[in-house]
């Protein structure tokens, strides 16, 4: 009985959440229109009309998925690579309840961006400190997101071989062999995928976790990526960083 009242209580509150959310973003977004004149196409370099997605994150955004995981620098780093790239597939991984693929969704939705958004998490049996369990997708249940289960970057590589122009957020388990492991596959399986890499704040010193940083480093020498930009959203943790390849 305690255990049926408290899936009950648990359904209610991300029933809650999911409606919070929703009349936040209804009440801030209601007036704003994305600018005809937004996306800045055909650069050699990542270009964006900043205040332009400034806005946009600010009224469509924030209210949706908060400043955590995600705070608003990094948002506008996910949401700029979006417009600019107009990438046909994206696949995301370890975001938890799904934050980084409604961002995807919302940016490519205001933006006219015709893609196809997947997110894939860990089977149901698999322990792990971030498993989302039976909260898998929350914020994407009800949208057009694909979501998978299985090793993040093995079922990543079914999905990008036939991508013309990928982008692939990886927010998974976080050491160093780990992020060195999914970065090789996914770029055994799509060589021009423009990645995004979570976690990535470099401090000397300040004993952080350095390996998604470091394995990044290894990666661009592996795969001779080393004339790629590279973008960094480096203001404080968590840390963000686009690899995209320049043209």
């Amino acid at each position: 009985m305690a255990k049926a009242d408290g899936a009950r209580h648990k359904f209610g509150m991300d029933a809650f959440t999911r409606w919070r959310r929703g009349m936040r973003a209804l009440v801030r977004g209601w007036s704003w229109r994305p600018s005809p004149g937004a996306p800045r196409t055909g650069r050699v370099r990542l270009e964006c009309d900043a205040p332009e997605l400034g806005r946009f994150v600010w009224h469509r955004l924030l209210p949706v998925v908060e400043t955590s995981p995600y705070p608003p620098h990094e948002l506008m780093l996910m949401c700029a690579v979006v417009v600019h790239l107009r990438p046909d597939v994206i696949v995301e991984w370890g975001t938890h309840l799904g934050v980084s693929a409604r961002v995807f969704h919302e940016v490519a939705q205001a933006y006219g961006v015709a893609t196809q958004v997947h997110s894939i998490d860990l089977p149901p049996g698999v322990a792990h400190a971030e498993h989302p369990g039976d909260r898998r997708g929350l914020l994407v249940r009800h949208l057009p997101v694909t979501l998978h289960e299985g090793d993040g970057p093995v079922v990543a590589q079914a999905l990008l071989r036939h991508a013309r122009n990928p982008l692939v957020f990886i927010d998974g388990d976080h050491r160093y062999e780990s992020v060195l492991r999914d970065g090789r596959l996914v770029l055994q399986a799509a060589p021009n995928a423009a990645l995004l890499f979570h976690d990535t704040f470099f401090q000397p010193g300040s004993g952080y976790n350095h390996g998604p940083h470091d394995s990044i480093r290894v990666l661009l020498r592996e795969f001779g990526r080393e004339d790629c930009q590279v973008i960094e959203a480096a203001l404080g943790l968590p840390g963000l960083m686009l690899v995209m390849p320049r043209g």
